[in-house]
């Protein structure tokens, strides 16, 4: 529980330091921020182009501040480290774990379709149900 709490705080202070900026170079590799890139330019709506921009590049982004893995290439997201990801995820509602989860599920899946990796590591991790009453 302490870790947990220690990297929902770390994922917290990223989300909210806009002091630093960070160049995505610097925490991306080239092939991750062309495939980004076009998978988001794959989208019409510009809200979904930035909501997904903005899910992306946190979850690269606490890879490579708070776990120290640089993400090179798409083939060394495991589901270790996005497990270790949604654990940080702690204090936000279930909703927007699941949105931010759909992101990176979504963008696996493109890399997929295109032969960059062989399966999605999401496939394999329980993500939130999320239930809407009338």
């Amino acid at each position: 529980m302490k870790v947990v709490r220690m990297l929902t705080e770390n994922l917290m202070s990223l989300i909210q330091d806009k002091t630093t900026p960070v160049k995505k170079e610097e925490y991306m590799g080239i092939e991750v921020i062309e495939t980004m890139h076009w998978f988001i330019q794959s989208f019409q709506s510009e809200n979904t182009r930035q909501s997904y921009a903005r899910h992306l590049e946190e979850f690269f982004l606490f890879s490579y501040k708070v776990l120290k893995v640089k993400i090179t290439t798409i083939k060394i997201i495991s589901e270790r480290l996005v497990i270790i990801w949604k654990e940080s995820l702690s204090q936000f509602s279930l909703a927007s774990i699941a949105r931010k989860l759909s992101t990176l599920s979504s963008f696996l899946n493109f890399a997929k379709k295109r032969g960059l990796i062989d399966y999605n590591v999401l496939e394999l991790i329980k993500k939130p149900k999320i239930y809407y009453y009338n």
